[in-house]
């Protein structure tokens, strides 16, 4: 199973951790997706899924 980079967008304790704000974790797919869910973080820009980006292709 491979890991997702999430950027937190608010403080966030993370297995026992402290992370700031703008931090960037590698979480498991699972946590990825609940931290997003909760509007806790965003997947890095080069992991967004096409369907979730902004903006049109080049």
């Amino acid at each position: 199973m491979s890991n997702q980079n999430v950027k937190l967008k608010k403080e966030h304790t993370h297995e026992g951790v402290k992370y700031k704000v703008d931090s960037v974790l590698s979480v498991s797919q699972a946590d990825a997706d609940w931290l997003v869910d909760n509007k806790i973080a965003d997947l890095q820009a080069d992991q967004v899924p096409e369907t979730k980006r902004e903006g049109k292709k080049a």
